[in-house]
């Protein structure tokens, strides 16, 4: 993730004594503040975990960070990179994550806790060990794989690194093989729409789906890996 480079930001993480969450938006600067916004001051004002909290409208073009939505972004004294961020938006539960997301940071900050550790329980860090070991024990044999399917694997794999800093639902992969066999099976089914490998009867993008180890197949093809 890329760190803050607006310089009054940079000036406040530097010298704050208390996590910051920044509220950053790319469009409405003028405008009154959106339910989502007041929601968010709201739960933060009642929270009681102290932090800064601040909001910062830039164009999407411009945006050092990572994400062009409304966004939250939480950052630790003297660290200019956001430890974590979350999207938002009117189909996100924001009391209930921007909740869990408060107690995270100040785990990370009072407890000098990581990430991982503040945020996820001892079973889904044990998850993340495991995916994360056959992850890099795949580098050996992806090359074996077709060139389309390694496509698909490394964009499985971005969304694995993507829901780790989102502060979203763990996105726990499958085991190279098992993608491979699973999307090999959607690539025979007739329900598989070859322009946009959507399934039809779901609806799903299946190089996606199929490597998320919840995904099952709505036809019963392939089940649930956990």
């Amino acid at each position: 993730m890329l760190p803050n480079t607006n310089p009054a930001l940079t000036e406040i993480i530097a010298t704050a004594q208390h996590p910051i969450v920044l509220f950053v938006f790319s469009e409405g600067c003028e405008n009154e503040p959106t339910k989502e916004q007041k929601e968010v001051e709201e739960i933060i004002k009642n929270s009681p975990h102290k932090v800064l909290y601040y909001t910062w409208c830039i164009a999407e073009n411009l945006m050092p960070m990572p994400r062009t939505a409304t966004a939250l972004y939480f950052f630790l004294p003297a660290n200019q990179t956001p430890v974590f961020w979350r999207t938002v938006n009117p189909h996100t539960n924001t009391s209930g994550n921007l909740t869990n997301d408060m107690e995270t940071l100040n785990k990370m900050f009072t407890q000098k806790m990581s990430y991982e550790e503040a945020r996820f329980t001892p079973e889904e860090r044990n998850k993340i060990v495991e995916v994360e070991n056959f992850l890099e024990k795949e580098k050996e044999t992806l090359h074996t794989f077709p060139s389309n399917f390694q496509m698909t694997r490394n964009l499985a794999k971005e969304f694995w690194k993507l829901g780790k800093a989102a502060a979203t639902g763990l996105p726990v992969l499958v085991p190279v093989e098992v993608g491979y066999n699973r999307l090999a099976i959607c690539e025979s089914c007739p329900k598989l729409q070859k322009e946009s490998y959507r399934c039809s009867a779901c609806g799903c993008f299946m190089k996606t789906k199929s490597q998320i180890a919840v995904s099952e197949c709505p036809d019963g093809k392939w089940k649930s890996y956990v």
